[in-house]
């Protein structure tokens, strides 16, 4: 739950990978993805690519995080910030 305070490409892929492996569903996606959007709020940059495949529980905890920490970073509907 404290990832965020290891930034870095390979805590990234981790996360990214358990919640592509929990389908974006569970608690654990929801966790790591909170994880995530706390260290691209933090670093002030999103993975764009990774942020079109998120969905349901992963997405909504994600847009939480950034709507919360970084607003500016929620790619709006036409592709831009």
């Amino acid at each position: 739950m404290y990832l965020e305070d290891f930034p870095g490409l390979l805590v990234e892929s981790g996360l990214i990978r358990t919640i592509r492996a929990e389908d974006f569903t569970s608690v654990l996606a929801q966790l790591c993805a909170a994880s995530l959007a706390c260290i691209w709020a933090r670093q002030d940059r999103i993975d764009r690519d990774f942020f079109q495949e998120l969905h349901r529980t992963a997405l909504d905890e994600v847009l939480r995080v950034l709507g919360a920490r970084a607003p500016h970073l929620i790619p709006t509907m036409d592709g831009g910030n």
